[in-house]
């Protein structure tokens, strides 16, 4: 498996456990934090009240107040949650009601925020902030703003205390004892806020309702003051913690635990798939160095025959010469020569030589490689004018510079020059062969390097792919480009071998 495949399937593998994490991050998470279609809440308050017989009265003597809040979802439209909502106070010793506030409010279970009113918020969703809110909760009765007072604890809990006040906000309704007469009320409250979850764990209010004349504060209708119950402040703190642990687990634990197994899983078939892979490669060059080897063997002896016949036909030609006969000797010849230079690669695919590694120049390499080379008389070969130490086999580097070398005699045809460049990195020594031929067709580019591929009806398939296994057993890469073609060899300047 090439290292660009390699690549592409840890990319695909890295894509799938980010879209994983993403699905449960922005998807999964969040519908557990909105309200659910089933949304009820009960909260219990009490204090000490006053409240007076008839609007002209005087305030009764405190009696202990018990207060409930009540709240429920009544109906789901899309995303828009209708909650009935209800306060109710009542006396302690009497079970007298003397407050009772009935409101609907629609709010998005998303944002938690009203549906109606945009900017006011009816909760906190998680990770509350240091700052002010817009507020209109049904313990407040207003539009008022939420003041940010600074932090506190709870129970070991840190929470953020806010205060609100709300001014000759009317109250009649309340009252319908009263209902002829018009009652503003006069609140001030405290919310303690558990940032992490949103959560109220402690409220606190007093009030000041009176009997409004023409606008005139006319009497005081209902004094008093409330806050949670000690039962109450418990549940709430309870469920905070809770929650405060499965908000770590499904946004902390859970997406490292995705991304661990995408990843694990991910890799063990990468890793597994290029195992099958190179079993199956190993397989298949086995089989094929066997048959190859054979076939090349057998053909070796008849074609020395052949190749001593021409010989002889070549010198008896000369002492009787005959221009067609010559012709036809120098066609055979050819044709000789191409099938021994054919027999030649395969052989040297087939034979798996250990490397030698040595220092020698870059100089010695690029003579070695020239060595076996016919070099046309109209190609010029341009070589480097700085000398470079090189750590590796020279015999088999010597191999794959020649053959690429002679990939490019071929490629460009009748007239051309090919470079070779040397560069001396601190980590590698990088060869480029550069030739000015027409390039290699984009489409092949991908699999130059593979095994049996070949652009040449005269070729093996097996010659870069010699070279480009040569090289990575040296630990060193190697990549061919166009524009102009040009091959370019990476060998570490450290001994890496890896065969």
């Amino acid at each position: 498996m090439s290292k660009n495949v390699i690549i592409k399937h840890f990319t695909i593998v890295i894509s799938v456990t980010i879209i994983i994490v993403a699905l449960w991050t922005f998807i999964i998470v969040p519908e557990y934090e909105q309200l659910p279609p089933n949304f009820t809440l009960n909260m219990e308050y009490e204090g000490k009240d006053q409240i007076v017989n008839n609007v002209n009265g005087e305030l009764s003597e405190p009696y202990v107040l018990k207060d409930i809040l009540s709240q429920k979802a009544i109906s789901v439209n899309d995303n828009i949650l209708t909650i009935s909502s209800t306060v109710t106070g009542m006396r302690a010793d009497t079970g007298e009601i003397v407050f009772q506030d009935n409101q609907k409010y629609d709010v998005d279970r998303i944002t938690l925020m009203h549906s109606d009113k945009p900017n006011k918020r009816f909760g906190f969703l998680p990770g509350v902030k240091k700052q002010d809110y817009d507020f209109l909760h049904p313990l407040i009765f207003d539009n008022s703003v939420l003041v940010f007072q600074g932090t506190d604890k709870i129970n070991d809990l840190e929470v953020y205390k806010f205060s609100v006040k709300s001014l000759e906000h009317d109250v009649s309704s309340a009252f319908p004892s009263f209902s002829s007469h018009t009652i503003w009320a006069d609140t001030y409250a405290t919310l303690w806020i558990e940032p992490i979850t949103g959560d109220m764990l402690r409220f606190e209010k007093s009030w000041d309702n009176y009997l409004v004349e023409e606008g005139l504060h006319k009497n005081t209708i209902e004094k008093g003051w409330k806050h949670t119950t000690a039962f109450t402040e418990s549940i709430l703190t309870q469920n905070a913690k809770t929650k405060i642990v499965n908000l770590n687990f499904s946004k902390v634990i859970m997406p490292v635990f995705l991304a661990s197994i995408s990843l694990g899983l991910g890799s063990v078939l990468i890793l597994w798939f290029r195992l099958t892979t190179i079993r199956k490669k190993n397989d298949q060059l086995s089989l094929l160095g066997n048959l190859t080897a054979r076939i090349a063997h057998d053909l070796k002896n008849p074609l020395s025959v052949i190749k001593s016949d021409l010989a002889m036909m070549s010198l008896q030609e000369k002492e009787n010469p005959d221009e067609k006969m010559e012709q036809r000797i120098k066609r055979l010849q050819r044709t000789v020569n191409r099938m021994e230079h054919q027999i030649a690669g395969v052989m040297d695919f087939v034979r798996k030589k250990p490397l030698t590694f040595g220092r020698f120049s870059s100089r010695e390499l690029i003579e070695t490689a020239l060595e076996s080379i016919t070099i046309p008389e109209n190609i010029k070969i341009l070589t480097p004018a700085h000398d470079v130490v090189i750590i590796g086999d020279l015999i088999q580097l010597g191999v794959v510079l020649s053959n690429i070398i002679t990939n490019s005699i071929q490629a460009i045809g009748t007239s051309g020059e090919i470079s070779i460049l040397m560069e001396d990195n601190p980590d590698y020594v990088i060869i480029s062969i550069i030739d000015s031929g027409p390039g290699i067709p984009e489409k092949d580019l991908p699999k130059i390097f593979d095994l049996l591929f070949t652009t040449k009806q005269t070729g093996t398939g097996l010659g870069l792919f010699s070279c480009k296994t040569i090289i990575e057993n040296h630990g060193g890469s190697i990549s061919v480009k166009n524009n102009p073609a040009t091959f370019t060899i990476l060998l570490p300047k450290k001994q890496t071998k890896t065969n």
